[in-house]
């Protein structure tokens, strides 16, 4: 949380309508990511992780067919964003 009260996220997208459930699963299996730290939003067509989880994968998959984010939102129903930056 940041002290405005907006939350920070990591944030996984994949490319090319790959299955958000294969790419967690993986995801956790390649690297030893623990299941509470990949949430699927199917809403917004995302795997949602840590900071720390976001950059180390975007550093090892840059250009292998998922977009990384750092995402700030409001921590509410709709979680308007506020800021997205491309890692």
């Amino acid at each position: 949380m940041t002290e405005e009260g907006l939350l920070l996220k990591g944030v996984i997208r994949p490319a090319g309508g790959r299955e958000l459930e294969a790419l967690k699963t993986t995801l956790q299996k390649r690297f030893d990511i623990p299941d509470e730290l990949l949430f699927i939003d199917r809403e917004k067509e995302r795997i949602e992780t840590s900071i720390d989880v976001a950059e180390r994968l975007s550093r090892l998959y840059r250009g292998r067919g998922m977009e990384f984010f750092l995402v700030e939102e409001y921590p509410t129903h709709d979680r308007l964003e506020t800021q997205v930056v491309r890692l």
